[in-house]
């Protein structure tokens, strides 16, 4: 139900007869008519390990300035479960909590973290175990936000499709049992079409469900967010999408930003993801 002036224009403001504002108003039903959200900055970054980028400590400085994050989901950050000397410059003002799991880790800059594990995929893929003598698995924490407990799952999944079907699937199952969730991850998948088995088996399920996608749903704007290519000097000219942020539907996006810092700083070098952020209203 929505508050409406004499116009006829919808308005999520209330007003006094003598014109003094409300701070709120309840419909019949004792529901707010006036949003009590708050603002929350959250993003995902697969860096690659901060390698094959000029400049690193000023790129990663500048795509934490751009995007204010409260909360980061990064992947690739670490070396054999080391934090390379630029990382821990960069990220200075952040707690952490790592995951030697295919080195990925969740950061919060000021929000208490608690509650946190780490849990392998029930569905691993054999080409991870075979040839990358890794695990797949993800990271589960909560934070309070405005009131609610906010559960923030990080993650990275593995290479073969039909596993990432799988793996997709679990951490749906397991954003079914939380009220406020939060998911970053690289994904490693794509598509290209909303009819395409690869939309259908990964995020399809979220969207049907009732889910918010900040990339690859049919109100976003980017569809390509990753490349192996040296010469990319724009979004257009990225090959495959990969990142997204995919949030419960009480939970609304406000803002995306496909961050494309990393093409001022390239050099030469190759590209790998780029910075994908969302300011959500909780």
């Amino acid at each position: 139900m929505g508050v409406y002036p004499i116009d006829g224009q919808s308005t999520n403001t209330a007003y006094k007869i003598d014109g003094t504002r409300l701070a709120q108003a309840y419909d019949i039903g004792k529901n707010p008519l006036i949003s009590t959200k708050q603002r929350f900055n959250v993003m995902t970054y697969n860096v690659q390990w901060f390698t094959g980028i000029n400049s690193q400590v000023s790129m990663q400085q500048k795509i934490l300035s751009n995007n204010n994050p409260d909360i980061i989901g990064l992947q690739e950050l670490t070396q054999n479960g080391i934090i390379p000397s630029v990382g821990k410059t960069v990220l200075s003002e952040y707690t952490t909590i790592l995951s030697n799991h295919n080195n990925y880790l969740g950061i919060s800059s000021r929000l208490p973290l608690y509650d946190t594990v780490v849990t392998d995929f029930v569905n691993q893929d054999p080409y991870d175990m075979s040839q990358l003598n890794e695990t797949r698995a993800y990271i589960k924490t909560y934070f309070d936000f405005n009131g609610k407990r906010i559960c923030f799952i990080n993650s990275h999944l593995c290479l073969t499709t039909s596993y990432i079907y799988l793996q997709m699937k679990e951490l749906f199952d397991i954003a079914e049992e939380e009220e406020y969730v939060i998911i970053t991850a690289d994904f490693n998948t794509s598509f290209q079409l909303f009819s395409s088995l690869r939309y259908i088996n990964t995020y399809k399920q979220f969207v049907d469900a009732g889910y918010n996608l900040v990339n690859n749903s049919p109100t976003s704007g980017i569809t390509k967010t990753y490349s192996d290519s040296a010469t990319a000097t724009s979004l257009s000219q990225f090959i495959s999408n990969t990142d997204s942020i995919i949030v419960s539907g009480n939970i609304d996006i406000e803002h995306t930003n496909f961050d494309t810092t990393k093409l001022q700083y390239l050099n030469g070098d190759s590209i790998d993801h780029i910075a994908v952020a969302a300011t959500l209203l909780i």
